[in-house]
């Protein structure tokens, strides 16, 4: 009971977080989307050789993007990435930015926009807060990115007759299993 009442008070601080920072007009602004222009933020997980993408909706035909993508990447409405560009330029990326990786990084938060390139990363001789700043954006990162849905092409067709025939069978076992347990009753 107690997990569950975390949980939830987990996903209400975080719902709250998320609508305040997209509505905070006292966030700082570094960047700003335009639209019909692109504007990617990445999320790079160095040691597990993942890149999760985000990018504007505005920029971007979604069919094509999907098509074409990695299955990492998912689109998001323009003012959702620019809530997540507010955020990161509160917490000090665009500040603390390089133009290239760390040799010790671990994690890499980079901004693509048309004319510029900001990389952020958390590197291994960061000190408590800079580890702190970084942490609470990549936070906003996932958050914004695990609450998008992907509507990625599949190749696989499901096979709905093989389906059906799978729960026929077994359907068809639960039955004479019942069946067998009935007739061993006194």
């Amino acid at each position: 009971m107690v997990a569950i009442a975390l949980t939830r008070s987990a996903v209400l601080l975080a719902a709250s977080f998320f609508a305040g920072c997209a509505s905070d007009p006292g966030l700082p602004r570094a960047v700003t989307i335009e639209d019909g222009r692109p504007v990617r933020v990445q999320l790079q997980r160095l040691r597990e050789r993942q890149t999760f993408l985000l990018q504007n909706a505005s920029s971007a035909d979604t069919a094509a993007f999907y098509r074409d993508a990695s299955p990492l990447a998912k689109v998001v409405p323009d003012r959702q990435l620019q809530a997540l560009l507010d955020v990161l330029a509160a917490k000090g990326m665009f500040a603390a930015a390089t133009d290239a990786v760390p040799p010790d990084a671990r994690d890499v938060l980079v901004v693509d926009a048309t004319d510029h390139r900001w990389t952020w990363a958390r590197r291994r001789s960061a000190t408590p807060a800079e580890i702190a700043a970084f942490q609470e954006a990549l936070a906003y990162f996932l958050e914004v990115y695990n609450s998008s849905t992907a509507y990625h092409p599949s190749d696989r067709v499901p096979d709905l007759e093989a389906e059906r025939d799978r729960v026929r069978q077994q359907a068809e076992a639960a039955r004479l299993r019942l069946e067998r347990l009935q007739g061993e009753q006194p």
